[in-house]
């Protein structure tokens, strides 16, 4: 039997089977080449990120490497260069970790690895999502970035096949007497991280072709690991019934696994595994998942999703003498967004001025703006205001653009949230007519 080439993205449940320490007799049968640890498919199916390797510092080369290797997303670059038989995916990091948004469709995987570099320490005014807090903006993005993943496989690696790992964590040991024990630090984060792996790895076997590493619920955390006591960590025998699992795959594969009533029984067996999941009888996916087609998904997400795109642009023209009680004020013109909203709140009024708040979420607007009243123009460009429960999380926007009469206004990008707009400024003549272009983007 050949040597047969793997590469894995995920977490140690699927890395660790190519470990001779943990798992003895693996170069038997099995080569590992090019593999990824701690990084989620939203960061790696993005643009890469540019960085100084000094800045890269943390005091375990392995650990510098799995944060260089998300900042360059070249995962499937090598895989393809590198002629892979299998790649080996699981979802635990999808999952157990946020995702920064660093730019626009840059984003990069927060793990206790990147936090203890220079570079993570130089990165500001970042928002990060996650699976649990912000699920239907994160769930989008996800199967975006999964849909991209099989593609580029397809497209690139077509002697290149992939194999879902339905590892879970799990919270289950042998004491010294051989007997079944609970890990009661273990068992709430494996139940909570179990329940949304089970709706991705669903949306993998529903959607593309992959062969399925099964996982057996009796598996148990060895409490000798080389590695440490993790819930994903587990006993010999997990090792020894992958090793079985993969060369069954292999075989299959050998003798001409795609005929016709094989690829009925491999269907049979997704189905199966989709079955176990149980997670029909969770209400959050059964609203969201279970009972609407994606289209649907994608509009309800799409609307919710809107205050994240929206710019909000308060003007006000200040009055160079407000003792007078001025009647400083502007008005808009020749607007391109036909769902503009805009208004003239009574708090933005005072003796400078009346101002006006305009909320726009084309990511583009075009508009003139008539001024009455000698004085000076203050243009605010923010995101709207998001507050929960009276905290305060705020959204930022990448205002791209900025332009007075063809003028622009910025060389670079400016980000921007409700609490801490840029600020434009410039002195004005009563019936002065001014034309402002923005373009803008989510961050």
């Amino acid at each position: 039997m050949d040597i047969t080439n793997f590469s894995t993205f995920g977490s140690c449940s699927s890395r660790n089977i190519f470990n001779s320490r943990i798992n003895k007799y693996y170069k038997k049968y099995f080569r590992i080449n090019k593999s990824v640890e701690a990084q989620t498919l939203i960061s790696l199916m993005s643009e890469p990120i540019e960085f100084n390797e000094e800045e890269i510092n943390s005091p375990s080369k392995y650990d510098n490497q799995c944060v260089i290797d998300d900042l360059s997303k070249n995962f499937l670059n090598v895989v393809e260069q590198d002629f892979v038989d299998y790649i080996i995916m699981d979802t635990l990091f999808d999952v157990a970790a946020n995702v920064i948004i660093y730019d626009e469709n840059q984003y990069l995987t927060l793990t206790r690895r990147i936090a203890k570099t220079d570079f993570y320490n130089s990165v500001e005014d970042y928002r990060k999502i996650n699976i649990f807090d912000n699920f239907e903006e994160y769930y989008y993005c996800w199967t975006k970035a999964c849909d991209n993943f099989f593609k580029f496989v397809y497209a690139n690696c077509e002697h290149t096949k992939i194999i879902l790992n339905c590892s879970r964590s799990t919270y289950k040991y042998h004491d010294s007497n051989g007997n079944i024990c609970k890990n009661t630090r273990f068992e709430k984060l494996s139940n909570k991280f179990n329940r949304f792996r089970n709706l991705l790895d669903k949306y993998i076997l529903e959607n593309f072709d992959v062969e399925v590493l099964k996982f057996d619920t009796d598996t148990c955390i060895d409490q000798n690991h080389i590695f440490g006591v993790r819930p994903t960590h587990f006993e010999e025998d997990y090792y020894i019934e992958k090793n079985q699992q993969l060369l069954q795959i292999i075989k299959n594969n050998e003798i001409g696994f795609n005929n016709e009533k094989n690829i009925q029984y491999r269907e049979e067996y997704r189905k199966e595994i989709i079955q176990s999941f149980g997670i029909e009888n969770i209400p959050v996916y059964d609203r969201l998942i279970l009972n609407k087609k994606r289209n649907s998904i994608e509009k309800n997400i799409q609307k919710k999703l809107r205050k994240y795109n929206t710019a909000r642009i308060d003007i006000k023209n200040k009055s160079f003498e407000p003792e007078k009680n001025s009647l400083n004020s502007v008005k808009i013109d020749n607007y391109t967004d036909f769902n503009l909203a805009y208004s003239y709140p009574s708090w933005f009024e005072n003796e400078y001025g009346k101002g006006l708040l305009i909320n726009s979420r084309m990511n583009f607007l075009k508009f003139d703006i008539i001024v009455k009243g000698d004085g000076q123009l203050h243009i605010y460009l923010r995101s709207p205001n998001n507050s929960v429960k009276k905290k305060k999380r705020p959204i930022y926007l990448r205002y791209t653009k900025f332009c007075i009469d063809n003028k622009n206004i910025f060389k670079k990008p400016k980000l921007a949230h409700h609490d801490r707009p840029y600020v434009y400024k410039q002195d004005v003549k009563d019936g002065e007519r001014l034309t402002v272009y923005l373009e803008w983007m989510p961050f």
